[in-house]
């Protein structure tokens, strides 16, 4: 919560990542900066990207679909030296001290989501590509099919914010 507070103070327009790990919620304060900053008219978009999918596909990967880390498609255009270090790096890739912060911070990430969703902020799609077990070729989709079917935000939402001014028709 100080980080945004410090960034609105600042004049940061947009923030990565849901953040305040296993914490239910934003405290009401920094709701209140977010939702007055976003309505400021006179300013850019107030933006960000929560960046949460890697919380719910880990245990969907482990639990149900492991195979999606022989997706192909990760490994289009890469040497083989890299492919084969990837490939290693996925062995146990569930046991990473990455994935040990995952199983309490999932229940928060429902809240944190909708009080994101209501503050006025414009949400964008975040990834996480690179980090064990999200490939670029997928992260975009998996991010959006997280917002949509398991957080229920709105598909159109999800796809493009109506207020976001396109950057050719802002110059």
């Amino acid at each position: 919560p100080d980080e945004v507070r410090r960034g609105i103070a600042g004049g940061v327009d947009g923030f990565e990542h849901t953040g305040r790990a296993t914490a239910p919620g934003y405290p009401e304060d920094v709701l209140d900066l977010i939702r007055d900053r976003a309505a400021q008219g006179n300013r850019p978009p107030l933006f960000w990207t929560p960046t949460i999918e890697a919380l719910f596909s880990y245990e969907t990967i482990r639990d149900e679909f492991p195979e999606k880390l022989d997706d192909p498609c990760w490994k289009v255009g890469l040497p083989d030296d890299i492919v084969r270090d990837i490939t290693q790096s996925l062995v146990n890739w569930d046991r990473l001290a990455y994935y040990r912060m995952v199983p309490p911070r999932r229940p928060t990430l429902d809240r944190k989501f909708e009080e994101l969703r209501s503050s006025g902020a414009i949400l964008l799609i975040g990834t996480d590509s690179g980090i064990p077990g999200k490939f670029h070729c997928q992260s975009t989709w998996n991010e959006l099919e997280v917002w949509v079917n398991r957080l229920g935000g709105p598909a159109m939402e999800a796809i493009r914010h109506p207020n976001v001014v396109p950057v050719r028709d802002a110059i």
